[in-house]
């Protein structure tokens, strides 16, 4: 009787946690919307949850010195909030996230079998600004096998040391297809846990000023991370593959 009551109760478990954490290492899912259907569309301020930053985070901009904010952190009020971002930051820290790429996939490479995305680079002109390496919208990606390609033109105007990102997927020729056809309905996805925070500094130059400056962000750690492309209305999957 104890062993098929403890039988019972293991089922019962692994139920319970394919339904509330699934693993999206090893699912197989048929549609875009399957694969997504677990995760959340990243929100508002996060860095300032995971640094239980409180007067960032409520927007407490009243407390705009720094005895004013010392002095604001000895009230009730501020350790109600402080308890209330420390249960949001752990439920944070459990959920699966997903962002959508701004940029758009390119024309299908014949010789390579694939396509390329851009995540930007050092250099910020027009509606582009600098972007970290190796990250995308506040995130970074250290996984993620992407490449510094030189940006070719810049180089011939006297400027060195400029480079774009670019990360490859390697696809059939029938997703090719599909991909060129449909090119407005083709999102890239990608799909993480976030891990901690760090804080990064690099180079970059600034076009309209025509300087170099050391820009200095910080950002969420996203490791693994799962890249899915898909077609939004059809529900089509072209490429999922996990990067850890």
């Amino acid at each position: 009787m104890k062993k098929i009551f403890f039988i019972s109760s293991m089922i019962i478990l692994l139920i319970y946690s394919v339904v509330l954490f699934p693993d999206y290492s090893t699912a197989e899912k048929s549609s875009l919307k399957q694969l997504l259907q677990y995760a959340e569309k990243t929100g508002y301020n996060q860095t300032a949850i995971y640094d239980l930053d409180v007067i960032h985070y409520f927007k407490l901009s009243q407390y705009d010195t720094e005895l004013k904010k010392i002095t604001f952190k000895k009230t009730p009020e501020y350790q109600e909030k402080l308890n209330k971002l420390k249960s949001i930051r752990q439920k944070m820290l459990e959920n699966y996230y997903y962002i959508e790429l701004e940029r758009s996939l390119g024309e299908y490479d014949i010789k390579r079998k694939g396509f390329e995305i851009s995540f930007g680079g050092n250099i910020a002109i027009s509606d582009f600004d600098l972007n970290a390496p190796k990250s995308a919208q506040g995130f970074i990606f250290p996984s993620l096998p992407i490449k510094n390609t030189p940006d070719d033109f810049i180089e011939r105007l006297g400027l060195k040391g400029i480079y774009e990102e670019r990360l490859f997927l390697p696809m059939g020729e029938e997703q090719g297809r599909s991909i060129e056809t449909h090119p407005k309905d083709t999102h890239v996805y990608l799909v993480f846990k976030m891990a901690s925070a760090k804080d990064v500094s690099y180079e970059g130059y600034i076009i309209d000023s025509r300087s170099w400056v050391k820009a200095e962000e910080r950002l969420l750690m996203a490791t693994p991370v799962r890249v899915i492309v898909g077609n939004d209305k059809s529900n089509e999957v072209y490429f999922d593959k996990e990067y850890k």
